[in-house]
């Protein structure tokens, strides 16, 4: 009886502990590092604005993960080695296929916990037409050429590290030494970073993964797209300004020159229609491009539109003091 009793007992703990190591691997199956995003709020944020609101809350989220994770084999599995074989060696060769598939178990995990990511974030950079823009942008004149602020590699640099976010976390997962449930301690200089880290990690097998290498791709080729619509409205500008010559200095100075030599009043009206004429169309623009969102991103060309008035308005205002005097 007292053997039996004792099995039971011993039984029971370890059932006790097994399921502690499965409430900590489904806790990180069902992990979310991207957070859901507000889509409520009235303006979209800034850049860096959007970037700590998801890379705070990832990291305080990896913090406990890591604890949790940590805890499979420094204490839930040498307790059950313990129990079991009255040992506590973190690698008990009885134990050696039982470490293996808790192992396997916490890789699926992962994977599951990047792929969920980045399905948020696919959600995130490619939203239904109804919803608002995740950040804006402010465009500039300087002729020839449309400034952004943040500028468009400024964003690529930040929207990639959040994307590559939820993979590189992954460097914090250390594997288990070769038929132990021991973390491995080797580490070495990064030729990246020229940080020191961890050399046995899962993010190698990870990012091999064919599922989260697909999505990877598939979020690269949104910050494509976000450059091709940066380009594409940068085009627009420039090409508007040259058509209209408002910039022109040759052709402003060869003006100012026929202005000088009194010329009719047919040429001066001749002149300033056109010129209203390109007032009229920037004011369109005005109307119809102000601001431009494309998926996640609203470019506000207040300011380009505002430079191109001002050179119109003044070169209306030559022509309409010069059509006062004749």
């Amino acid at each position: 009886n007292n053997s039996i009793n004792e099995f039971i007992d011993t039984k029971n703990k370890v059932m006790h502990d097994v399921l502690l190591i499965e409430e900590k691997v489904t806790k990180l199956e069902d992990a979310v590092l991207i957070q859901n995003y507000n889509w409520g709020q009235s303006e979209p944020m800034d850049l860096m604005a959007f970037y700590n609101y998801f890379e705070n809350h990832r990291q305080e989220i990896m913090v406990e993960l890591i604890k949790d994770y940590e805890s499979i084999g420094n204490e839930l599995l040498k307790g059950l080695e313990q129990k079991t074989h009255s040992t506590e060696s973190m690698g008990c060769k009885m134990m050696v296929d039982y470490y293996k598939y808790w192992e396997r178990r916490i890789f699926n995990a992962l994977v599951r916990m990047i792929v969920r990511a980045y399905a948020t974030l696919r959600g995130l950079f490619n939203p239904p037409k109804n919803r608002k823009s995740l950040f804006k942008i402010t465009a500039q004149y300087n002729h020839p050429d449309v400034i952004y602020h943040p500028n468009p590699d400024e964003m690529h640099k930040v929207i990639n590290k959040l994307n590559q976010a939820p993979l590189l976390c992954c460097k914090q997962f250390r594997r288990w030494m070769k038929g132990m449930c021991r973390l491995c301690e080797t580490k070495e200089i990064s030729s990246e970073t020229g940080e020191e880290e961890m050399v046995f990690t899962f993010f190698k097998e990870l990012d091999k993964h064919p599922l989260i290498a697909m999505l990877m791709t598939e979020a690269s080729g949104l910050l494509l797209d976000m450059h091709n619509q940066i380009d594409k409205n940068t085009k627009v500008w420039q090409e508007t300004y040259r058509d209209q010559k408002l910039y022109d200095s040759v052709s402003r100075g060869k003006l100012e020159k026929n202005l000088d030599k009194n010329p009719s009043t047919t040429y001066i009206e001749k002149e300033l229609t056109s010129y209203e004429r390109h007032k009229a169309k920037i004011e369109r623009m005005q109307k119809k491009s102000a601001e431009t969102t494309f998926y996640y991103l609203t470019i506000d060309n207040t300011d380009v539109i505002r430079a191109g008035l001002k050179q119109v308005n003044s070169l209306i205002d030559l022509l309409r003091r010069k059509l006062y005097e004749t």
